[in-house]
């Protein structure tokens, strides 16, 4: 078993990462739970589970003014997909979606 902290490079989400060498995992891919950055491809030779250990903090609001000022630049039909995800954003506080439905 081999331990190690993972941080994704986009948003600063921190992960511990835990992979069994010993059983044979499941091919895929992990996202970032925060903003959905891939953060790993996996062969499926080992199985790897990933867990959220540190919420970006600073990270995200800066990614979410900048955000904002998109949304206050267009017009309202325009970016009804961006609200909808600043939206969603705001009500849980630890999920950021780019707005693509």
């Amino acid at each position: 078993m081999r331990k190690s902290d993972v941080t994704c490079p986009h948003c600063q989400a921190g992960y511990r990462r835990i992979e069994l060498t010993s059983k044979g995992g499941v091919a895929g891919e992990f996202r970032c739970l925060v903003c959905h950055h891939t953060i790993e491809l996996m062969d499926g030779s080992t199985d790897v589970a990933f867990r959220l250990t540190v919420q970006p903090g600073q990270a995200v609001l800066r990614l979410l003014g900048a955000f904002s000022s998109e949304v206050a630049a267009g017009s309202r039909e325009e970016n009804a997909p961006k609200l909808k995800a600043q939206r969603v954003f705001e009500r849980s506080g630890c999920r950021f979606t780019s707005g693509r439905s």
